[in-house]
């Protein structure tokens, strides 16, 4: 069984006059990537059907929300699947995930990693093409919208559940393929946590483990002959009202380091990594999981969906390699990952002081304040970055810094 995934998948209501204009169709796809069984995408957000009135939960950073057009949009690319344990498909509390359950069931598309409470989010879920099967188990993070267990939610991470279905499918011999979604945005590199949770999925039995939610291509390996993509990237994402590229990246950081401001907004410096993404065909047979295939592809609002071909699709190869040999070398990952604790940190250190009440130890009234807080340690990648930035010995060198801050506009040059 030949299996099709790619990374994040939203185009938010109303940012496009016709969102189906943007991608090509399945024919296109097909003559990129090959043969394939199943076609699996993440879809980054809620689905709301066409007389649905419904509200934005209480929750930090940016509401999305996407129109049931959708839906036609993703069969034309010929989409079997969706993950829908993210960060976003609680945007609309539990009434956006009820239609965006109801919705992929009314157009024959398969969804996995969210239900009508925990223990439905967390059912074993397979697929079976021709006979042969294969177990999806996609989960997220604790970040984004509070949800109750009993109520519509999507499968946050729970170690306990989720061993417990790898061991159940594995005891059947059916192959597991682990979606999760996160991470910590825009790094090109996982975090130590992911990289040691995802070897021991492995060790559990997992046959392959991909990963979305960085915005950003990210590096990948193998771990006891199985494959580990530990970002995907972006497929398809008009999240916010797109904005140009203005003043260039380099002429940018020399200006805010002239001005004395340190390091230039992150967003700014992996702005273009947004655009990109990975697609992996990966061939599970029996016991064992090859890569079959990796593309590239680029999304704009202005060009829409385009696959990579000839020396961009060379150069992006290149990109990954140079991310990959930083994975493999244990030394110089562990001083990148030390470097990028120490640019991105300070700001949340800094948000949660902001977000007290008067600076104090006393939480704000104001309940998505102190949602934002309870991200800051809820959320299993940055926790991670809080923790491994305050327990370290010493800070980075310059020249550390200065490549680290080089690597994150890694993609900025076409």
């Amino acid at each position: 069984m030949k299996i099709a995934i790619s990374g994040d998948f939203v185009i938010r209501s109303g940012s496009v006059a016709n969102p189906m204009d943007l991608v090509p169709d399945a024919s296109v796809e097909a003559e990129v990537l090959g043969e394939f069984d199943y076609r699996l995408v993440n879809l980054e957000g809620p689905v709301l059907a066409r007389n649905t009135k419904a509200k934005p939960t209480a929750k930090c950073g940016p509401i999305l929300r996407m129109d049931d057009a959708i839906w036609d949009v993703l069969r034309k690319m010929g989409v079997d699947g969706v993950t829908t344990a993210n960060n976003h498909i609680g945007d609309y509390g539990p009434v956006g995930i009820i239609d965006t359950m109801n919705g992929a069931r009314k157009h024959g598309i398969e969804f996995f990693g969210s239900g009508l409470n925990f223990d439905h989010a967390y059912g074993l879920r397979m697929i079976d093409v021709g006979g042969e099967k294969l177990a999806i188990l996609a989960v997220n993070e604790h970040d984004g919208a509070i949800l109750h267990e009993r109520e519509p939610t999507p499968a946050f991470l729970d170690l306990g559940r989720l061993a417990k279905n790898i061991t159940q499918a594995r005891f059947q011999e059916i192959p597991v393929l682990v979606y999760y979604h996160g991470g910590n945005q825009h790094c090109p590199l996982p975090n130590p946590y992911m990289r040691n949770l995802f070897r021991r999925l492995v060790d559990l039995g997992a046959s392959a483990v991909v990963a979305t939610h960085a915005h950003c291509p990210q590096a990948w390996e193998v771990y006891r002959k199985a494959p580990l993509f530990y970002g995907l990237g972006n497929f398809c994402l008009i999240g916010r009202k797109d904005s140009k590229h203005g003043i260039s990246f380099q002429l940018k950081r020399k200006l805010l380091h002239i001005l004395g401001r340190g390091f230039p907004p992150v967003k700014e410096l992996a702005k273009k990594s947004h655009e990109y993404g990975l697609t992996v065909v990966l061939e599970f047979n029996g016991g064992s999981v090859t890569v079959s295939k990796i593309r590239f592809s680029r999304f704009t609002v202005d060009d829409g969906l385009k696959w990579i071909h000839d020396d961009e699709h060379l150069s992006c190869v290149k990109r990954i390699k140079e991310i990959n040999d930083i994975l493999i070398d244990d030394k110089h990952y562990g001083k990148v990952w030390d470097a990028w604790c120490h640019i991105l940190t300070p700001q949340h250190l800094s948000m949660i002081q902001r977000n007290l009440a008067g600076g104090k130890m006393i939480f704000s009234k104001d309940f998505r304040k102190r949602i934002s807080i309870a991200n800051r340690f809820g959320c299993e990648s940055t926790r991670t970055m809080i923790l491994d930035y305050l327990t370290r010995k010493k800070p980075p060198s310059s020249d550390m810094l200065d490549k680290t801050v080089e690597l994150m506009g890694l993609w900025n040059d076409d």
